[in-house]
C-alpha cells in the first residue's frame, strides 16, 4: 500500500516511525530470521464515531483534527470512537502483562511514558496516583549526536500525551525526568513501576535499572525486545551492541542477560510472564508502510534489599562521571 508523498517524507524524517522499525528488521535479517514484513496503512485516520466518516459534534470534529495533526507512537483509545493512529498498538497484548484488574490504592509509575498508553491504562484500573516520566525534548533522548533528525520536527515532546490527557480527562501527573534522574528523594517510592521498550535505547541500561530500583517498594514490570539469536548459547548472558552511525537502539540482550541485569540492580529474581512477537509499524525507503515484528519478553520482579544483587547499586554521583549523553533517557515504546 503506497502512501502519499507528503506523509511518506514525514515518516522518513521521524525516527519514531522509521528508525525503530528498520533497526528491528536489520537485526532479524542479520541473524537469518524472517522479519515478517507486511504492508499496512500506517497513518490511517483515527476512527470517528462508529459508522460515520466525520463526527457531527463540533467538539469531536476538533478532536479528530487535533489527533491527525500529530505523529503518534502509541495507539490509544480516547473514547467516543476516537483512536490515535500510533506506530505500535499495545492493546492486543495488555493481558500478557498481568496487570491487576484493580490497582486501587496503589502508587504507580510509568517510566519513559511518551504518549502515555501505560500511564492511562494504570489510571483506568483505578490507581490512587499515576506518575508518568519522560524527558523534555526529543534531543534529550539517549542517542548519539550523529544520529541526527530526532523524531517529528513539527511537534514538541509531550504534545501527544497532553492531547490524550485532555481528551481522557485524565489526572495522571507528567513529570519531566530522565530515567537516570529518578530518585526516591524527588518522587518517593511506588507500588508498581512499569518500564516498557526503554532499556534497548539507553547507553547504560544497568544504571537505568538501578534508578528504577531506587523508586520501587513493590514490583516492577519490564517489557523489552530480546534477541532470539542469542538464546541458543545455554546459560550465557549476552547483549549485542547495536550502536551504529545512527542507532535507535544501543543494546539487544538475550533473556538471561536481562534477568541477571534486573537482579544486579537490586531486585529479587525476575519472573518471566510472557514472550510474544511485537509488531512495530514503520515505512520503507519507497514510502510503503510496513510492519516489522520482533521478539519481546515481559518480566516481573519484586524490590529486594539494597545490595542483594550481584553488585550494590551505584550512587547518584556515578552518573556525573559519565558521558553527557547519560543525563538523558529514551521513552517507553
Amino acid at each position: 500500500m503506497a502512501m502519499p508523498a507528503e506523509k511518506a517524507d514525514r515518516l522518513r524524517s521521524s525516527r519514531l516511525y522509521g528508525g525503530v522499525g528498520r533497526t528491528v528488521a536489520r537485526m532479524l535479517r542479520k541473524h537469518g530470521a524472517d522479519p515478517q514484513v507486511e504492508s499496512v496503512p500506517v497513518m490511517a485516520a483515527p476512527a470517528a464515531l462508529p459508522g460515520r466518516t466525520q463526527p457531527s459534534d463540533p467538539e469531536l470534529q476538533s478532536a479528530v483534527q487535533s489527533i491527525r495533526r500529530l505523529s503518534w507512537y502509541h495507539t490509544i483509545d480516547l473514547g467516543n470512537g476516537l483512536v490515535t493512529p500510533g506506530m505500535t498498538d499495545h492493546r492486543p497484548f495488555v493481558d500478557l502483562y498481568q496487570l491487576p484488574e484493580s490497582l486501587d490504592g496503589l502508587r504507580c509509575l510509568d517510566v519513559g511514558s511518551l504518549d502515555g498508553f501505560w500511564a492511562f491504562e494504570m489510571e483506568r484500573r483505578g490507581a490512587a496516583e499515576v506518575v508518568a516520566t519522560d524527558v523534555a525534548a526529543w534531543d534529550q533522548w539517549d542517542m548519539r549526536a550523529e544520529s541526527g533528525g530526532l523524531m517529528p520536527t513539527d511537534q514538541t515532546m509531550g504534545d501527544c500525551f497532553q492531547l490524550a490527557h485532555r481528551l481522557l480527562r485524565s489526572i495522571v501527573r507528567r513529570e519531566t525526568c530522565s530515567v537516570y534522574e529518578l530518585s526516591a528523594e524527588r518522587f518517593g517510592k511506588f507500588d508498581l513501576v512499569l518500564i516498557s521498550d526503554v532499556l534497548a535505547h539507553l547507553r547504560d541500561p544497568e544504571l537505568a535499572l538501578e534508578r528504577v530500583f531506587g523508586v520501587t517498594r513493590g514490583e516492577v514490570l519490564i517489557a523489552e525486545v530480546y534477541s532470539p539469536a542469542l538464546e541458543v548459547f545455554g546459560d550465557a548472558r549476552l547483549l549485542e551492541f547495536k550502536g551504529g552511525p545512527a542507532p535507535s537502539a544501543w543494546w539487544v540482550p538475550n533473556t538471561n542477560a536481562l534477568k541477571e541485569m534486573i537482579v544486579a540492580a537490586g531486585f529479587d529474581a525476575a519472573q518471566e510472564l510472557a514472550r510474544f512477537v511485537w509488531p512495530a509499524r514503520g515505512v520503507n525507503s519507497d514510502g510503503v508502510a510496513v510492519v516489522n515484528r520482533a521478539a519481546k519478553v515481559i518480566l516481573r520482579a519484586k524490590a529486594g534489599q539494597p545490595g542483594t544483587g550481584d553488585q550494590a547499586p551505584r550512587t547518584a554521583g556515578t552518573s556525573q562521571e559519565m558521558a553527557p549523553a547519560l543525563s538523558h533517557a529514551g521513552s517507553s515504546r
